[in-house]
């Protein structure tokens, strides 16, 4: 009996807690917020490789090597070098010109 008890209150602190996430944690995650207020300084610093307008891939590949490196979550974060995303601080992935522009085009931005 002393068993049922503790169980049935410890499902109902689990579900009171699973019930918080959803109204204020969880629930309200979305790709729609501003990267900038992440780390200012940081941002600024490597914002170089953040790319604005239609993006020129092959001016990026300075070594001429085919390939850059991509954030799989900021699509417009490309540079020729190894490095971490300044807005979100995911590995950029290094990938080919190819894949590099389908990824952009994917994801509604322009590429020259």
């Amino acid at each position: 009996m002393k068993k049922s008890i503790f169980l049935s209150f410890m499902l109902s602190i689990i579900l009171e807690g699973c019930m918080m996430l959803g109204m204020g944690g969880m629930g309200g995650m979305n790709h729609n917020h501003d990267h900038g207020a992440m780390n200012p300084e940081k941002q600024s610093a490597d914002s170089n490789i953040v790319r604005t307008g239609a993006i020129d891939l092959i001016s990026i590949d300075k070594n001429n090597d085919g390939k850059v490196f991509q954030d799989q979550m900021d699509w417009n974060v490309i540079s020729d070098a190894p490095g971490n995303c300044p807005l979100c601080k995911m590995t950029l992935k290094e990938v080919t010109l190819e894949t590099a522009k389908k990824n952009l085009l994917d994801h509604n931005s322009k590429t020259k």
